[in-house]
């Protein structure tokens, strides 16, 4: 059962599965015509923020862009890095809801804003003479403008330490949370984790343009090339992301390429589970 495979997990210290023997993707099995899977990462701290303001951070971008679209890289670089570090300088107008998940995050923030940021950072590198690609993900444009998160550190880099899979209808800040509870219990250093999370890595307004081909090689390839995946869990008795037919599709590459497939979930969610481990065992076997 899931409650049981969770329970098994949790006992071990180095949490992963591998469910089938590790296979190389060659490149004569690749089509040269498909475009490589970006494999760049967010930051926790870009993440906190984001989660934080509900993506103003990334309006507040966009606007910087659009009004400096004369001044040099290294000037826009700077007035982003400064804004992003100033959270509370986002449009006060707008209130925050209180239900924000990853697909609105999606849907409302990035998707719309995407082509316009792309025009306005195209013509600034014009400017400059330099060309821009025309399907930039956001992440890979707060790459070309060097996107500092309030830390210091840059936002986005390239390769991700982790591949993150989850539910589009999960809460954003409990998202961020599970991360944050993963790197807590691994002990790993925040300042070096940078999380593949689709939303910000893959360009949204043209994915469904992809052929079934790259997700199951190019795709592929990219999950093997970070070498770690993490399930984020938004229940642990009846999760949403398991029956969410890219997260499976997700897992079977990462068993497929032979990559680790970690778990984690809300601090509020793991105590509720380690609470029936101890109280009810059969409900956890039978979850």
């Amino acid at each position: 059962s899931f409650g049981a495979l969770c329970y098994s997990m949790s006992t071990t210290s180095e949490a992963f599965l591998s469910f089938a023997p590790y296979h190389s993707i060659s490149e004569h099995t690749l089509d040269e015509d498909f475009p490589a899977c970006p494999t760049d990462g967010c930051s926790y701290a870009f993440l906190e923020e984001f989660a934080e303001t509900n993506g103003l951070s990334f309006e507040a971008h966009l606007k910087i862009l659009t009004e400096h679209k004369t001044k040099t890289m290294s000037q826009v670089a700077r007035r982003l890095r400064r804004m992003f570090r100033r959270p509370s300088s986002c449009t006060d107008s707008q209130v925050l809801r209180d239900a924000f998940t990853i697909a609105d995050a999606c849907n409302t923030v990035i998707k719309p804003q995407l082509p316009k940021l792309r025009s306005s950072l195209s013509q600034s590198r014009s400017n400059l003479g330099l060309k821009t690609p025309r399907d930039l993900s956001y992440g890979q444009i707060a790459k070309l403008t060097e996107l500092r998160d309030r830390t210091g550190n840059l936002a986005f880099r390239d390769p991700a330490t982790h591949f993150v899979s989850h539910a589009w209808k999960s809460d954003f800040k409990h998202f961020v949370k599970a991360l944050g509870l993963w790197l807590n219990t691994k002990n790993y250093p925040v300042e070096e984790a940078y999380f593949w999370v689709d939303a910000f890595v893959i360009n949204q307004n043209d994915a469904d343009n992809l052929p079934q081909k790259w997700w199951s090689t190019r795709f592929m390839q990219g999950i093997q090339k970070i070498g770690t995946t993490i399930l984020v869990l938004d229940d642990w008795q009846e999760p949403q992301c398991l029956q969410r037919a890219w997260v499976l599709w997700e897992i079977y590459c990462t068993t497929v390429c032979g990559a680790k497939l970690e778990l984690t979930m809300h601090p509020d969610t793991l105590h509720q589970f380690e609470g029936a481990i101890g109280d009810s065992f059969d409900v956890v076997q039978n979850a």
